[in-house]
């Protein structure tokens, strides 16, 4: 499965019930695929919750440690950029978002996510984590 940047971010800061879901379905995931791209989004949402959430610095850094042990395969753009502008451009959808897509789609599998927007725009490619679990 291709699984969204807050999947991983929520299994570790997010409220109870996310937090327990995104574990979850980092636990059933068999084969957890990211873009590269992902590291950067990650990162930020670690800074993001250092400087609003009151995790502190070392906690952030631990968890890019962790995520590098989920993580069993990463996708680089540069194969996935002419399908993710083509995906943007056609359902006019952010290219980030349509990298996990162009990943879900180059690997025949579905991207794991919260994003309301994303499993709006891309029903076909994406699947909410509570439906996810449940299957």
């Amino acid at each position: 499965m291709v699984i969204d940047t807050m999947i991983f971010t929520y299994a570790l800061f997010g409220a109870e019930q996310e937090k327990a879901d995104s574990k979850q379905i980092l636990g059933k995931a068999n084969r957890i695929i990211v873009p590269d791209s992902f590291y950067s989004e990650f990162t930020n949402s670690l800074w993001q919750w250092v400087l609003h959430k009151n995790v502190s610095e070392i906690t952030a850094l631990e968890s890019l440690l962790i995520i590098e042990v989920l993580i069993t395969q990463t996708v680089e753009t540069k194969t996935l950029s002419r399908k993710a502008l083509n995906l943007a451009l056609e359902r006019n959808h952010s290219v980030y978002d349509s990298l996990f897509v162009a990943s879900a789609i180059e690997y025949d599998t579905k991207v794991i996510s919260y994003d309301k927007k994303l499993l709006r725009t891309f029903p076909e490619y994406s699947i909410h984590p509570r439906v996810f679990l449940t299957r």
